[in-house]
């Protein structure tokens, strides 16, 4: 689409004969004399205005000379002599290296005051001048500019007035012809100023006589200061009458080349015509500039002086400026979003500027400051302001913590050093921050405040750089506390490429108000399948004063079964905190299995202060969790130590040694944070539970008292302690402690699609969750192995629900490229930019910026990669490369990004989120990923125990269970047993089986019920009654042989709530005793003992002075004995 540049001016009444141009002559510093110049052109009647023409200067010696012009019209009048200085150097094209400017006074060429500003988008340079020392009244401001070749330009001079306070308004114009009546005396013009600002006004030339004459104006403002005058000089044909203006004729010049003429009628004849038309631009080629030459023509064929007009003829759109910004800190990064723009001009309103697309700015200080973007294109420009707030306190994460532990929080700002001091303080009260770090660029900050005992409400925030001092107010709250709460989650391709590794991210998470210290998380998967870490865990030998031992001759992996077992401990998850490790899984062949995660609450409780002082434990000890003693006793019990042994000593030794070994491990990973100045979550650090155990046996003398414990070699103990300890911990349920339970159902194929969302992994295809726990989605791309080209640009597009989602909770996670990963992402942010620098052998090194932002008002999640050149800092040129080339060896060209997001609490069970993405390579079209389902499932399963025999005879028996679930189906049970109406303990732990053999013991009783778990982690209510019950009972033989022919027994009513009726048969006369027992084996009563005869005798017995019940009755004769059961209800 081709548009004119609207113009605004205006011709007035033609009232004279128009006088047309007949030469042109010019000469340089001597005039030869009117008409003996050097001609310039030959002229045509449609030479009308401005003409273009070459001077010759190779006899023009070097330095400054004046150049003269005057034209002469077809009746034979010259006009003004115009002259111009200029200056002729010789040798290459100079380019300017310098401005400075001065007011009034030169103080010499090259001491003047220096103009720093860069040029703007059209090659011009804005700068400020101060005139704060500059008194009232008028002054002349100089300005000069020297070339490479230290050639100092003319000096040009500019005007201007300088009052003490600023005028608003216009409220008088004045003109006059020729003659200054003095100022206020001069012909005052009605006209005020339009929209544009302009004043368009007439003046009558009816008594102005023949010849030329000199046009003034002035303005005067409220202040009543008067303008300057400006002038115009303009030629009088005088004529009688005042005659309308009917048409516009007007014509197009570039380049040498000059269009048709064309003629504009004017619709409505009149003596003043705006030059606001449309005008003919569809036989001009677009995106060039032309000068476009307009005169008029009246009723009686007179025409007008010429006004001529820059234009520019576009083919496409005009631009449109638009920008977002993401600050860091003091660090802010620019994103442009205009349109059709090819030229960029950024004012920072700090006194700086830029010239590049996506600038990244750090200012000095925090405030406000107002950004000016000037975003053109070869047709326009247009211009954008925007303010930027920069804070030197950005924000700190988390907001809130418990007054039971420890909180790490992360505060981005600017300006920190290693001597800053950070505090909340209240009341008069403050907690001092504690191993404190700063990131190198000073725009991070860590810190641990302990919390514990502290008083409850609201804290300001104060940090002291040497002597600045930044206070937040109400910047953190302190509430009651709430312990560690671990969550774990496996994110990945739920079907990927056999093999080939794959990579898996395991994310963990804590949403208590306090630290979670030393917390384990363990890995499941089947021992044909290969997991490695992508990180090695940290050493544990030898550091902090712990022994030194053969760590590395210790397997990772603990085999139970058919699967392996990874277990590693995380030595951080900052309170309402994240993190994350990545894994390499490879399966060799095209297979189905799950992967698990589970993670216990955390093995320290609480660490002493002189951890979180110094690192070191030095006097208080740090308290351990109580369940790692318990779970210590039954792993080793499951190991096969002897039952005194693994109860009480030796659990409480090894978990006295583990709690030395994971003090000390923790102060030794907050000096690596210190040293490596990037204090996260714990992501990708970590260490290895088999190395830990290995440091425990290390210490040797403080488990002699596990002397009876025989397991062989060190290596085979540490192997066999470790495993003994995991199964242990994740066994002693009996604390009330809940595990974290993960699984994903995995699938390798020969192929797959490459470009792919991922969330949270369910059992079924909707995908069941709690939403308890943050969502964890990843975007796959990849630039596939056919692709031609590499990627400059890649943009994600992704929109989250917003009725679904609470987009307070958003945080942006990791991303990566190639071989690149980045996850220092700090917590809790919704807007993140960085670059990275690749340096790549046998090619030009590559600057990949990164923009991540939400917009929270729609949802929208937009990521974008920029291929930059480190020294332009714009796209690369080169149309062959690209931060992403085609995957020809995975991963080169592959990528994803990660962010987390929890759904809105008060979701309905059955509500489903979807949820897919939007990839765009370059130019190419959209590729939609697949839509990821995710269902709420609010409701717990049921379940109960199959109903058991009142008794049995067989010590060990079958107890069966089963399971209901709405959602996301049962994935496994806890089964309690109670014996003789005792206390209910844990009898199976997270069994996916539905039967178990239980073995007891003759005249128990035994009681069960079951708790169902599913699989998006609803657990069953708790119980408090048997769902089932059975009593084992001893078998009844007859002494020495078989009972007697004939004999019966029997008693009723039976249950019972008093009165028995015992009933037997005998075939001849015997003793009999008939014995009451309890189900213990106790005995009661003797009911009866003397001599029957034979026949049926019946035998009353009360039993209102014993307990409810199950009672064993036993008759006795001299040859035989039986017995019965009676309940008393």
């Amino acid at each position: 689409m081709r548009y004119l540049a609207v113009i605004w001016f205006t011709l007035w009444g033609v009232t004279s004969a128009f006088c047309q141009v007949a030469r042109v002559e010019y000469f340089v510093d001597t005039d030869p004399g009117i008409g003996k110049a050097t001609r310039s052109l030959t002229l045509n009647p449609n030479d009308l205005g401005v003409k273009d023409f070459n001077l010759a200067l190779t006899d023009v010696a070097e330095g400054s000379h004046i150049l003269y012009v005057r034209a002469r019209d077809a009746q034979g009048h010259w006009s003004h002599t115009q002259a111009h200085s200029f200056y002729v150097v010789t040798g290459t094209t100079a380019t300017v290296g310098a401005s400075e400017y001065f007011i009034d006074t030169d103080p010499g060429h090259g001491k003047a005051t220096p103009v720093t500003a860069a040029s703007g988008p059209d090659g011009s340079v804005p700068f400020v001048v101060s005139l704060a020392a500059v008194t009232e009244g008028y002054h002349t401001l100089y300005v000069r500019t020297k070339d490479n070749q230290q050639h100092w330009s003319h000096t040009l001079a500019h005007s201007f007035y300088v009052v003490a306070n600023k005028a608003t308004a216009i409220t008088a114009t004045e003109y006059y012809l020729d003659t200054d009546p003095g100022i206020g005396k001069a012909t005052p013009a009605t006209a005020t100023p339009d929209a544009d600002g302009y004043i368009r006004f007439g003046v009558a030339l009816t008594e102005a006589s023949k010849g030329f004459h000199t046009l003034a104006v002035r303005t005067k403002d409220n202040l009543g200061h008067w303008s300057q005058t400006q002038q115009h000089v303009f030629y009088n044909n005088a004529s009688s009458g005042t005659v309308n203006i009917t048409a516009l004729k007007y014509y197009f010049t570039s380049n040498g080349q000059t269009s048709a003429t064309y003629t504009y009628q004017a619709p409505t004849p009149a003596p003043m015509v705006d030059l606001n038309f449309p005008a003919k631009l569809s036989d001009l080629e677009g995106n060039r500039e032309y000068v476009m030459h307009i005169w008029a023509v009246n009723s009686e064929g007179a025409r007008s002086g010429v006004i001529t007009k820059k234009i520019k003829v576009c083919n496409g759109e005009p631009t449109k400026a638009n920008f977002d910004f993401i600050p860091l800190g003091t660090q802010v990064s620019f994103i442009d979003s205009s349109r059709n723009a090819t030229k960029y001009y950024w004012d920072f309103g700090d006194g700086t500027a830029d010239s590049v697309s996506n600038p990244v700015h750090t200012y000095s200080e925090g405030g406000n400051y107002e950004v000016k973007l000037i975003a053109s294109n070869f047709c326009n420009s247009d211009t954008l302001v925007k303010k930027v707030n920069v804070l030197s306190l950005q924000s700190m994460y988390p907001n809130v913590g418990g007054n039971t532990g420890s909180v790490t929080v992360t505060i981005l700002g600017g300006g920190f050093t290693n001597k800053t001091i950070i505090k909340l303080v209240k009341d008069g009260a403050e907690i001092k921050g504690r191993y404190i770090i700063n990131s190198p660029d000073g725009k991070k900050l860590n810190a641990i405040f302990n919390l514990s005992e502290q008083e409850i409400g609201k804290y300001d925030l104060l940090i002291t750089n040497e002597s600045d001092v930044v206070r937040l107010d109400n910047a953190f709250a302190v509430e009651q506390g709430r312990p560690p709460k671990i969550w774990v989650e496996i994110v990945g391709r739920n079907v990927f490429r056999a093999g080939r590794p794959e990579t898996f991210t395991v994310k963990y998470g804590n949403t208590g108000n306090v630290d979670a210290i030393m917390t384990p998380i363990t890995l499941l998967y089947p021992k044909n399948v290969k997991v490695e870490l992508k990180s090695k865990p940290a050493k544990i030998s030898g550091i902090n004063g712990l022994p030194n031992f053969n760590e590395d001759t210790i397997s990772l992996y603990i085999p139970i079964r058919d699967s392996l077992l990874l277990p590693l401990i995380i030595p951080l998850i900052s309170a309402n905190g994240q993190g994350e490790f990545e894994i390499l899984l490879t399966a060799a062949d095209e297979s189905s299995f799950p992967l698990s995660a589970w993670a216990n609450t955390p093995l320290i409780e609480n660490l002493a202060d002189s951890v979180l002082t110094t690192g070191r434990t030095t006097g208080e000890k740090s308290k351990i969790n109580p369940c790692l003693v318990a779970g210590i006793g039954v792993g080793l019990v499951a190991a096969g130590v002897a039952v005194e042994v693994a109860a009480v000593a030796c659990p409480v030794a090894v978990g006295v040694a583990v709690l030395d070994v994971l003090s000390n491990l923790y102060g030794f990973y907050m000096s690596m944070q210190s040293i490596q100045l990037n204090f996260v979550s714990a992501t990708d650090f970590y260490f290895s539970t088999t190395g830990l155990y290995g440091s425990v046996l290390g210490l040797g003398a403080t488990l002699l008292v596990c002397a009876e414990v025989e397991l062989g070699a060190p290596v085979a103990m540490a192997i066999t302690g470790v495993g003994a300890l995991i199964a242990g911990y994740g066994l002693a349920t009996g604390c009330g402690e809940e595990v974290a339970y993960y699984i994903i159902n995995l699938t390798s194929r020969a192929s797959f699609d490459p470009n792919e969302k991922v969330g949270p992994s369910g059992n079924t295809l909707e995908n069941f969750v709690k939403g308890q726990t943050p969502f964890s989605y990843k975007i796959y791309f990849e630039n596939k192995d056919t692709a031609t080209a590499p990627a400059q640009e890649v943009v994600v597009l992704d929109t989250l629900d917003i009725s679904k989602f609470d987009l307070s909770t958003f945080q942006l996670q990791s991303f990566g490229f190639g071989d690149t990963t980045v996850k220092s992402i700090p917590a809790g942010l919704q807007a993140y930019s960085t670059s990275t620098l690749l340096q790549r052998p046998g090619k030009p090194d590559l600057l990949v910026r990164v923009d991540a932002k939400l917009d929270t008002a729609t949802g929208i999640l937009k990521w974008r990669f920029l291929s930059l050149d480190p020294v332009t800092r714009e796209l690369i040129d080169d149309p062959l490369d690209g931060f992403l080339p085609p995957n020809k060896t995975s991963p080169e060209g592959e990528g994803f990004i990660s962010y987390s997001v929890l759904p809105k609490k008060e979701l309905a069970h059955g509500t489903e989120i979807k949820n897919k993405a939007t990839i765009y390579f370059d130019t190419n079209a959209p590729i939609v990923t697949n839509e990821f389902l995710n269902t709420i499932d609010k409701q717990n399963p049921a379940s109960n125990i199959t109903a058991l025999p009142p008794e049995t005879q067989d010590t060990t028996f079958t107890v069966n269970w089963s399971g209901t679930d709405a959602g996301a189906g049962v994935r496994s049970y806890d089964v309690y047993y109670a014996v003789n109406n005792g206390p209910f303990r844990l009898w199976q732990y997270d069994v996916t089986a539905a039967a178990g053999k239980f073995a007891g013991k003759i005249d128990s009783s035994y009681a069960f019920y079951s708790i169902a778990k599913d699989y998006a982690g609803n657990i069953e209510q708790p119980k408090t009654t048997a769902e089932a019950a059975t009593t084992v009972v001893k078998r009844v033989t007859g002494l020495p042989g078989n009972l007697p022919d004939g004999f019966t027994f029997k008693s009723y009513p039976n249950p019972t709530d008093s009165k028995v009726l015992l009933e037997f048969t005998l075939p001849t006369a015997e003793h009999i005793s008939l014995i009451l027992y309890d189900v213990l084996g106790r005995r009661t009563t003797v009911m009866k003992d003397k001599k029957f005869g034979a026949g049926t005798h019946t035998v009353p017995y009360d039993l209102k002075q014993f307990p409810a019940g199950m009672y064993i009755c036993e008759l006795k004769g001299e040859k035989f004995t039986t017995n019965l059961k009676i309940l008393k209800q």
